[in-house]
């Protein structure tokens, strides 16, 4: 009996020992609270440099591919730019037509005729009739070069001409002058001036005629056959109003009967022309102006020559006005 009841003395306890832990566990369990996320942590500071030795760092490096060249632009060939046409109202024209009236003189002089045996001449004023042409058919193109080119003819005549000597007695008197060459323009850039060579073939005729068509004594009939050689030029001082200068030497070949007077005569000449034209409309032109003409002889005598004359001077002076046609 006493052993029962010392074993249920001591189960009883050893159920309280394994209830009260529990029984305690369970009254001190707090109340449950919302519970906050966790902070994140801050990022961690970056890492330090590097340290690397320079010339460490030198004798690794790699080099570095250049640079891709930039591609060269191809560059066009240069062109000349085409040439500039002038204006219409500056271009050279392509035919210039003259017709006009001329007043002129002549004076014939001679040298070291000590017993008077030729006849000196001097003819105040006579008139003449003109006409001239000039003709580039390059012109008719657009050609540079071509319309530099081209012929040119002068015809003078002398109208109703008469000689009087010093007692009155009339003689007929002839005079003409021809001319016809080529005649090449300066290649001007805007052709508004013109310069040119002029190269041609001069004729000038001067006759004395007594009656029956007999020569008159110390009078010989001149004849002037030439080469002429020289410069003609029109500078345009406006679009109407243009000045002409001309300057001729006249290498002289014939001289008619004076040759056969003076047998060893040498002869040369001299061609001197200035003008004024003032454009009316259409390429219409009144031309004014003057020229003068002398013939420089040197007779070159020698012994047993029937004349002992040294030399003579026959020159001419005009002045003229004139209608023109030039386009």
């Amino acid at each position: 009996m006493r052993r029962l009841l010392a074993l249920s003395l001591s189960l009883g306890l050893l159920g309280s020992l394994v209830a009260s832990p529990s029984d305690a566990l369970a009254q001190r369990r707090p109340t449950p609270t919302r519970r906050r996320p966790p902070r994140r942590p801050p990022p961690p500071p970056p890492p330090p440099p590097q340290v690397v030795d320079s010339e460490s760092a030198i004798a690794h490096a790699v080099p570095l591919p250049p640079p891709p060249q930039p591609e060269r632009a191809l560059r066009p060939e240069p062109v000349a730019p085409p040439p500039v046409r002038p204006p219409l109202d500056w271009r050279y024209p392509g035919i210039d037509v003259s017709v006009g009236a001329r007043i002129f003189t002549r004076t014939m002089s001679w040298d070291g005729d000590a017993t008077q045996a030729m006849r000196p001449y001097d003819l105040s004023a006579a008139p003449a009739l003109r006409l001239g042409i000039e003709f580039f058919p390059g012109a008719l193109t657009d050609s540079r070069v071509a319309r530099l080119f081209g012929v040119v003819a002068h015809y003078e005549t002398a109208v109703a001409l008469s000689t009087v000597d010093a007692r009155g007695r009339n003689y007929d008197t002839a005079t003409s002058s021809l001319f016809a060459g080529l005649k090449v323009r300066a290649p001007f850039e805007t052709e508004r001036h013109e310069l040119a060579l002029v190269v041609g073939y001069r004729r000038q005729d001067f006759t004395v005629r007594g009656e029956g068509d007999v020569p008159v004594n110390g009078a010989p009939d001149l004849g002037y056959s030439s080469v002429q050689v020289g410069l003609s030029s029109r500078w345009a001082l406006s679009r109407r109003v243009a000045l002409s200068v001309d300057a001729s030497y006249l290498a002289v070949l014939e001289t008619g009967q004076l040759a056969e007077v003076f047998p060893h005569v040498s002869s040369f000449g001299l061609d001197v022309l200035a003008g004024l034209a003032i454009g009316i409309a259409g390429g219409v032109e009144v031309r004014a102006g003057a020229d003068f003409r002398s013939y420089f002889h040197s007779f070159n005598p020698e012994a047993g020559d029937r004349y002992a004359l040294t030399g003579a001077t026959d020159q001419q002076l005009a002045g003229w006005l004139a209608v023109a046609l030039r386009r």
